[in-house]
């Protein structure tokens, strides 16, 4: 082989490598894009659900389109006369979620310590 072969073989190598690259990166971005819909579009549809009547809501195949937005709903749950208010809805679950938080923080932090402490 020539000296001019070879410089002919270096340069195709090279893009081959950049297309490759580009390729991988557009299959990236494609399956990123993927997972982010998966993720958002259950949002997207509760979002949605929870602006339409009950009547709307109940139909099926009607996650994205109705006929009106509605805050019903919203009114329905942060109405205070209605049993139980949702302040105090939240105060039980804080009441529950933070002392089983502080327990396993503390549990984990003294777990850790003595991981630590070992020699592997």
């Amino acid at each position: 082989m020539t000296d001019t072969a070879k410089a002919r073989q270096k340069p195709t190598k090279i893009r081959s490598a950049k297309r490759n690259a580009q390729v991988s990166k557009c299959v990236i971005f494609a399956l990123l894009v993927l997972l982010s819909l998966i993720i958002l579009v259950p949002f997207a549809v509760v979002v949605l659900t929870s602006l339409k009547t009950r009547g709307e809501s109940m139909a099926p195949f009607s996650w994205f389109f109705s006929e009106g937005v509605s805050i019903e709903g919203y009114k329905e749950v942060l109405d205070p006369t209605k049993v139980p208010p949702l302040a105090k809805a939240f105060l039980n679950t804080f009441i529950i979620v933070i002392p089983a938080s502080v327990v396993g923080l503390l549990t984990s932090a003294i777990y850790a310590y003595a991981f630590a402490k070992c020699r592997f």
